[in-house]
C-alpha cells in the first residue's frame, strides 16, 4: 500500500486527495467519513516519518519527472514556433543549430536529477505547533 501512495504523491496528488484515496482503501469498513478521514491521516503522518517511504516518494517524483520530458519539450517547441525568441533560441541551442556567441560551441545543458539535490525536509504538526524533522535530533 506505501508503494501505491508514494506513486500518488510521485503523480502530483495534493494530500488532500492521498487521504481520500487511502480512506477508501483502508477504511472502508468505517462508517463516519470523518473517522476515515482522520485515520487515513494519521496513517500517512506514520508513514512521513520513515525515511523509506519519503524516498520511494522522492524516486516515483523522479520517474514520473523523467517521463514528462517530451511533453515539456514538445512545450517549449509550441512557445518557439508561437515566436517567443527566448524557447526559439533555446530549441536550437539544445539541438546545436545556435550558440551563443561567434568563438562559443553550442552549450551543453544538463539537467541533473537525483543524487545531487537536497531532499526536502518534513515538518509535523503537533497541536499546531510546526516542527521540522532536523530540530529533533
Amino acid at each position: 500500500m506505501q508503494r501505491g501512495v508514494a506513486q500518488l504523491y510521485g503523480r502530483g496528488y495534493t494530500h488532500r486527495q492521498v487521504v481520500q484515496v487511502l480512506a477508501a482503501k483502508l477504511y472502508a469498513h468505517e462508517r463516519e467519513p470523518a473517522r476515515r478521514k482522520k485515520l487515513a491521516r494519521l496513517r500517512l503522518q506514520k508513514w512521513m516519518r520513515q525515511e523509506e517511504f519519503r524516498d520511494e516518494i522522492f524516486a516515483a517524483t523522479v520517474m514520473h519527472a523523467d517521463g514528462q520530458v517530451g511533453e515539456v519539450f514538445r512545450g517549449l517547441l509550441t512557445k518557439a514556433k508561437s515566436g517567443r525568441v527566448d524557447a526559439a533560441k533555446l530549441v536550437l541551442e539544445l539541438t546545436g543549430r545556435y550558440s551563443v556567441g561567434p568563438d562559443q560551441p553550442p552549450s551543453t545543458v544538463v539537467v541533473q536529477i537525483g543524487d545531487g539535490l537536497p531532499r526536502p525536509m518534513p515538518h509535523y504538526e503537533v497541536d499546531g505547533v510546526v516542527e521540522d524533522e532536523a530540530e529533533d535530533g
